[in-house]
C-alpha cells in the first residue's frame, strides 16, 4: 500500500498551473495548452482555468513561485540541471536539479504531478531511483518519460490533452503511449490517491461536499464546516462586518457551483466542464479576499502564536480510496495491518497528548525579519514496526501556527506491545526524540485495550500505569536537546546526530546525517565497548604498569616513539572498527563516511541513559582488517599507519585527500616503494588517524536525558529538561575553583602549573581559589559564584568498584589523612549561577568505572545549573590528567569553545605520538564558551 501523497492534505482549486523548466526546442507546453482550448475560449476565462509559465531551473534555486502564483500543480522538467553524480543528494536543496531541491520545490509549490524527460541511456536508472525516493517521501505522482522514444512531442501533447479533459494520470499516460507505439522505458509512479490529485472533477465534488455540509441537518456538521470556511476568510485581516459579508457571498457561491456541478461533462469537451467550472470559481474568487503567500491547509488553527509541540497521530487508510480516519487513542492496532503514522508540529494537540512533552526550542532557527519559516526533518525508527517507504521527510514549519502533517506508512510486526521512535531534526542536529508504544492484537475483534494491558504499555514507556489509563497507544518524549537556549550558537555545523538507547535488551541507534537517515538495532555490544576501554587503558600503561608516555631517554614527557604511536593506533583501530561495525549496518557505513567529510564538524550524540554511554571518540569508520596477510596479487601486506594522516605540531592535518599525499602508502609513490620492497598495499590494512571520530570532529554528548525508571520508587521515569547553556558569563577576573585530593603525588606540581597558567596572557583573565577539604569545597560550591570548577581527584564506585555505593568522588587532605567521599546527593543546595563548565579529572584508581561519573554528571547539569562536564573514559595517570587539564584550560581561557579546545588538546598529544586524548569526553554542547 503506497504512502498517500502529502499534497493530498491541501485542497486543489483552479486555475490549474503548469510550470515548464529548461524547455526543449521540440516541445512547448504553453502552445500545447493553447491548442487544446483553441481560440473559442476568452482570454479571461482561460486565466481562470489554466496558466502556464516557462523558465530556467536556475531561476528557481530558492523555490520561489512564478509571479502571482500560489501553487505549481504540474511541474514539467525537460531535463534535470546540474551534475548527474549529485542528482540524489538531499543535502544541497539550493542546488537546482538535486533531489533535495526538487523535494522542497514540490513541497513549497504544492505540486501534484512531476513530468521528467530522461536524456541519456545511463541516466534512466538513476532517474528511477530519484523518482522513487521523491514519491517515497509522500511526494507527488511522477511520470518519467524516456526521451529516446520517437514522436515524443506528440506523445506529450496527447498526455496533457487527456489530463486537461479530466483523465486520471495513469490512464492518460497509457493513452499517450498508444499514440507513439515505439518501445519506451517510461516509469509512472502513482497510487495513494495521487492519480486523482489533478482531476478537475475532484474539485467539483469537493465543492459539492462543502455545500452539502454547510446545509446539513446535523448542526454540529454545519458548525464545523462553517468554522473552517470562516477561518479561511477571517484570517485575511478583514474587519468583522466585511468578513461576514464575504462569508455570506462564499456560501452562496459554493452552493451555486454545487447545484450546477451534476450537469458538467469534463471528459467530452473542455467547454462543457472545465471552462464553466473555472469561470464560476474565478467569479467567486474575485468577490472574496485575495489570499497571500503560498497555498496551505485550510484547517482551522485558532491560536497561531505561542509554543509549538510535536504531535503524533495514527490513521487507518482505505487502500482503494486513499481516505484515512484517525485511530482512537483507546484502540488496539492489528498485527501486519499497515497504518499511517503522522507527525505535525504546532499547538498542543489534545487528540493524542505526549507524556512529558516540551515545546520545540525555536531559538536555533534565529527568526529574522521577513523569514517565513524553517525547514525541519522528521525521522522514524521502526523498532517493532516496519517502515514502508522513506524513513525521513522534510517539513516546513511556518513562523507561526502548525506545519503540514508529515505521514509515514508503518506496519506493526508482532502481537503485544510494539514501539517506534520519531525524531525531529534541524539540519542534522537532533532537537527532540519521542517514543510511541502501541498495543497490537492478532484479531480484528480485539479493538479496545483492556485494563490489564495498561501495565505493559506503561512499562514500555517507563511510566506508571496511572498515566496510561485505558490508552491503546501513547507517546512519550524521551530526549530534548534543550528546554531553553540561553545563547543560540552561530553557524552550528552538525555533521551527524546519533541517538542511542536500550529497549528490552536491544541497543537501538538512530543516526541522522546531511545525506541519510540510518537505523541500527543490535544485541548487547557491551563487550565491544569494554574492549575499546581496555585497549585505551592498555595503551596508557607500559610493561611495568607505569604511565607509558612518561619522560624517557630522548623521549619527552607525554610523547611516544613512532613505533609506540603506530602500535597504539593500530590496536585502537581494530577495536574501534569492530565497535563501529557493530553499531552501524554495513549498508549505511558509506553514507556515514560521506556525512563526515571535512574536519572539525560536530557529532551530536544523545543517550537516553548516561550509564550506557559509548566511547564515541574511539570509533574508527574506515575499513580495517588487522588479520589480512596478502593483497589481491598475493604479495604480503603489513598493517601500517599512514604518515599523511597524522597532525603536524600545530594540530593540523594535511589538506590532501586519501591516497594523494606522497607519504601515504596508498599514493602512487607509496605503492611503488612497497612493490620495490616486495610488499603489497591494501586499502584495509592502512590506518589513518583522521578516521577516529575523536581526532577529526568535535563530539558533544549533552547530558539531557530521562531518568532510569528502575531507580525511581514509583517506577515512573521523568524526562529531564535543562537549559542548553552555550556561554558562561564570567566575572573579571574569572573565578576558577579547584578542588583536589591532597594525597595525589603530582598535585603540588600541578597546582603550580595551574597558577602559572592564569598568569599568562589570555583572552579571559582568571584567578584560582582552591581547597583539598571536602566540606570547604561544598561550601564554595554552594556560594555559586565560580565560573569554572575543576576537580582533580579519584572517582570511585560503579560496576568495576561495587564496594563503594553509591559512586563517590574521593578526597584526602594529606597522604596520612583518611579518605572522605562526596556523593551526588551531597551537591544538594548547589546552584551555580554562572553556569560553569565542570572538569571531573578522575585519575589513577585501579577500581575506576566510567559509570561512576554518571550520577555526578546528571546531578550537576540537572540540579546544579552547570553548563557541561568533562569526564574520562578510563582511569588516567596523574601526569596525563594534569597535561590534558592544562592543554584544555589554556585554550578555554583563550576563548575557544569547549568542543574545539578538547579536540585541539587531543591533536596536540597525537602530534607528539600520544593518542590518549581520546579518553576525555565532553558532556555538554560543543559551543560552550567562557565569555568575559
Amino acid at each position: 500500500m503506497p504512502l498517500p501523497a502529502r499534497v493530498a492534505q491541501i485542497p486543489f482549486t483552479l486555475p490549474l498551473r503548469f510550470l515548464q523548466l529548461d524547455p526543449s526546442s521540440d516541445f512547448h507546453l504553453r502552445q500545447t495548452v493553447k491548442n487544446v482550448f483553441r481560440s473559442h475560449v476568452r482570454k479571461r476565462d482561460l486565466a481562470s482555468v489554466m496558466q502556464v509559465h516557462e523558465g530556467a531551473s536556475r531561476g528557481f534555486s530558492r523555490w520561489a513561485l512564478p509571479p502571482g502564483w500560489r501553487t505549481v500543480d504540474v511541474l514539467h522538467l525537460d531535463r534535470l540541471a546540474g551534475d548527474k553524480d549529485r542528482l540524489l543528494m538531499m543535502s544541497a536543496p539550493e542546488e537546482a536539479g538535486t533531489l533535495g531541491w526538487l523535494a522542497r520545490c514540490v513541497e513549497v509549490w504544492r505540486t501534484r504531478l512531476v513530468v521528467i524527460r530522461g536524456q541519456v541511456d545511463d541516466e534512466m536508472h538513476v532517474l528511477r531511483r530519484f523518482a522513487h525516493r521523491l514519491a517515497a517521501q509522500g511526494g507527488p505522482a511522477i511520470w518519467l518519460v524516456d526521451a529516446k522514444t520517437s514522436k515524443l512531442p506528440a506523445r506529450l501533447r496527447e498526455f496533457y490533452s487527456q489530463l486537461i479533459h479530466d483523465t486520471p494520470i495513469d490512464l492518460a499516460a497509457a493513452i499517450a503511449a498508444r499514440s507513439s507505439p515505439d518501445p519506451a522505458s517510461d516509469t509512472l509512479i502513482v497510487g495513494g490517491g495521487r492519480e486523482e490529485l489533478v482531476r478537475v472533477s475532484t474539485l467539483g465534488r469537493r465543492i459539492s461536499n462543502i455545500a452539502r455540509q454547510l446545509n446539513d441537518p446535523n448542526p454540529s456538521i454545519r458548525a464545523e464546516s462553517a468554522g473552517k470556511l470562516w477561518s479561511s476568510i477571517a484570517e485575511s485581516g478583514l474587519d468583522l462586518g466585511t468578513a461576514t459579508t464575504k462569508f455570506t457571498t462564499a456560501v452562496r457561491g459554493l452552493t451555486g457551483i454545487a447545484k450546477r456541478f451534476p450537469t458538467l461533462r469534463f471528459d467530452v469537451h473542455e467547454g462543457d466542464g472545465l471552462v464553466p467550472l473555472g469561470r464560476s470559481i474565478g467569479k467567486l474568487r474575485r468577490s472574496l479576499p485575495r489570499p497571500t503567500g503560498r497555498a496551505r491547509d485550510v484547517r482551522a488553527i485558532l491560536d497561531r502564536s505561542g509554543p509549538r509541540f510535536v504531535n503524533p497521530s495514527l490513521w487507518r487508510v482505505d487502500a482503494t480510496t486513499g481516505e484515512k480516519e484517525p485511530i482512537p487513542k483507546s484502540a488496539r492496532l492489528q498485527h501486519a495491518q499497515p497504518i499511517v503514522f503522522g507527525v505535525q508540529l504546532g499547538p498542543r494537540d489534545d487528540y493524542a497528548p505526549v507524556l512529558d512533552a516540551i515545546a520545540i526550542v525555536e531559538e536555533p532557527f534565529k527568526w529574522s525579519e521577513g523569514q517565513e519559516g524553517v525547514w525541519l526533518s522528521v525521522g522514524v525508527t521502526g523498532v517493532d514496526f516496519c517502515v514502508i517507504g522513506a524513513a525521513i521527510q522534510q517539513v516546513w514549519l511556518p513562523r507561526q501556527g502548525a506545519s503540514d502533517l508529515v505521514e509515514f506508512l508503518v506496519q506493526p510486526t508482532q502481537a503485544g506491545v510494539n514501539q517506534l521512535r520519531f525524531c525531529v531534526y534541524y539540519g542534522a542536529d537532533l532537537l527532540q526524540s519521542h517514543r510511541l508504544a502501541a498495543l497490537v492484537a492478532d484479531s480484528s475483534s480485539e479493538t479496545k485495550a483492556n485494563a490489564g494491558a495498561s501495565s505493559s504499555l506503561a512499562k514500555a514507556l517507563g511510566v506508571s500505569p496511572e498515566r496510561v489509563n485505558d490508552a491503546g497507544w501513547l507517546a512519550r518524549m524521551e530526549y530534548v536537546a534543550a528546554a531553553d537556549l540561553a545563547a543560540p550558537p552561530a553557524n552550528r555545523d552538525v555533521a551527524l546526530s546519533v541517538f542511542a538507547n536500550t529497549l528490552d535488551g536491544r541497543r537501538i541507534f538512530t543516526v541522522r546525517g546531511s545525506e541519510g537517515f540510518e537505523i541500527s538495532v543490535t544485541s548487547d555490544i557491551s563487550k565491544y565497548v569494554e574492549d575499546v576501554r581496555k585497549q585505551l587503558e592498555a595503551i596508557s600503561r607500559d610493561k611495568f604498569n607505569f604511565y607509558a608516555f612518561r619522560e624517557r631517554t630522548n623521549v619527552p614527557r607525554h610523547s611516544g616513539t613512532p613505533d609506540q604511536r603506530d602500535a597504539a593506533l593500530l590496536s585502537l583501530a581494530r577495536v574501534g572498527r569492530i565497535l563501529f561495525d557493530a553499531i552501524l549496518k554495513e549498508a549505511d557505513q558509506d553514507l556515514i563516511a560521506a556525512d563526515l567529510a571535512g574536519q572539525r564538524r560536530v557529532i551530536h550524540v544523545a543517550h537516553s541513559l548516561l550509564e550506557n554511554v559509548i566511547p564515541w571518540a574511539a570509533l574508527y569508520d574506515r575499513p580495517y582488517d588487522a588479520n589480512r596477510q596478502t593483497d589481491d596479487a598475493g604479495l604480503p601486506v603489513v598493517p601500517a599507519v599512514c604518515p599523511a594522516g597524522l597532525p603536524d605540531a600545530s594540530g593540523q592535518f594535511a589538506a590532501d585527500t586519501c591516497g594523494t599525499h606522497p607519504t601515504c602508502p596508498l599514493s602512487p609513490r607509496g605503492r611503488k616503494e612497497s612493490a620495490a620492497a616486495g610488499r603489497g598495499v591494501a586499502d584495509d590494512t592502512i590506518v589513518c588517524a583522521r578516521h577516529f571520530w575523536g581526532f577529526r570532529h568535535i563530539i558533544e554528548i549533552p547530558p539531557l536525558q530521562q531518568d532510569d525508571p528502575a531507580a525511581s520508587a514509583t517506577g515512573s521515569a521523568t524526562a529531564t529538561s535543562v537549559s542548553r547553556w552555550t556561554a558562561t558569563s564570567a566575572s573579571k577576573p574569572a573565578s576558577l575553583l579547584l578542588g583536589y585530593n591532597g594525597a595525589l603525588a603530582t598535585v603540588d606540581a600541578h597546582r603550580t602549573e595551574l597558577d602559572g597558567l592564569v598568569k599568562q596572557q589570555h583572552k579571559v583573565s582568571a584567578i584560582w581559589r582552591d581547597t583539598r577539604l571536602r566540606d570547604e569545597l561544598l561550601k564554595y560550591l554552594r556560594e555559586g559564584r565560580d565560573d569554572l570548577v575543576y576537580l582533580f581527584c579519584h572517582a570511585r564506585g560503579g560496576v568495576a568498584d561495587p564496594a563503594i555505593s553509591p559512586p563517590a568522588l574521593e578526597f584526602q587532605e594529606t597522604t596520612t589523612s583518611k579518605p572522605v567521599f562526596i556523593n551526588a546527593a551531597d551537591f544538594r543546595g548547589v546552584k551555580l549561577a554562572k553556569h560553569p563548565l565542570v572538569f571531573l579529572n578522575g585519575c589513577n584508581t585501579a577500581a575506576f568505572s566510567p559509570d561512576a561519573l554518571s550520577p555526578f554528571i546528571r546531578k550537576l547539569v540537572r540540579d546544579c545549573d552547570v553548563a557541561g562536564v568533562i569526564g574520562t573514559e578510563i582511569p588516567v595517570f596523574e601526569l596525563l590528567a594534569g597535561e590534558m587539564a592544562s592543554q584544555f584550560l589554556k585554550r578555554f581561557l583563550d576563548g575557544q569553545q569547549a568542543g574545539q579546545a578538547l579536540l585541539a588538546s587531543r591533536l596536540n598529544l597525537l602530534a607528539r605520538g600520544n593518542p590518549l586524548g581520546l579518553v576525555y569526553t565532553l558532556y555538554g554542547v560543543a559551543e560552550l564558551t567562557l565569555v568575559q
